[in-house]
């Protein structure tokens, strides 16, 4: 498909989930989006960033989603940062929404590291930091939000996000069933509310909790 019957695809797909307008912001996410997803489709036979290679299917299983549950936060966050980001998932997409927030992006694999150095400088996400390490040998940044998407089972996930996330800040992480609280005192649970998009028949779920100390 060529970028501008792509870019007219995802517009659309933007708007079905109730993220876009009639504004130039939106016009800019809009070009993002289809940008990234191609990104994202040209390198992942090269270095298994995932297994699909369409642009509109990356944008609709791993761009616009996180847009969508990015909605359920408790407040826009002033930094966040993405725990085992492979191609960029969640902290790209986040990024991509909040043009103005700094995002790190912590991935221990070095391919995966350089796709998205790629990805920062051809879509100039200057807010965009991506990290090459183990989310739990590096030093932390402390941020507003963390995030992880796929790195490990939940109690493992929440235990390194963690420590990137500053008292007050909040810990968000996907997943398919709903989940409850951990038994941490360190941590006041949000709940797990859920979110849909229009292309799932079910829904995704959302863990959040806030770190008390």
């Amino acid at each position: 498909m060529e970028r501008a019957a792509l870019l007219s695809a995802i517009r659309e797909d933007l708007a079905q989930a109730g993220l876009t307008g009639a504004s130039a912001r939106s016009e800019r996410l809009s070009g993002l989006v289809t940008d990234y997803a191609i990104l994202v489709a040209g390198w992942a036979p090269r270095i298994n960033l995932t297994g699909a290679r369409d642009p509109r299917d990356i944008a609709r299983r791993f761009v616009i989603p996180p847009l969508i549950w990015s909605r359920l936060l408790p407040r826009s966050p002033g930094s966040i940062a993405d725990l085992g980001s492979g191609a960029g998932f969640p902290g790209i997409p986040l990024a991509l929404g909040s043009p103005d927030v700094p995002v790190v992006c912590v991935e221990s694999r070095e391919r995966r590291h350089y796709f998205q150095r790629q990805v920062v400088r051809e879509l100039g996400l200057e807010q965009v930091q991506p990290l090459l390490g183990r989310a739990e040998a590096l030093q932390p940044r402390r941020c507003d939000l963390g995030v992880a998407q796929a790195m490990a089972p939940l109690p493992e996930a929440v235990f390194h996000v963690k420590r990137w996330v500053s008292v007050g800040g909040v810990i968000a992480i996907p997943q398919s069933e709903p989940r409850t609280a951990l038994d941490d005192d360190a941590l006041e649970w949000l709940g797990c509310p859920a979110y849909r998009d229009p292309w799932h028949p079910r829904p995704g779920f959302l863990w959040m909790a806030r770190r008390k100390v």
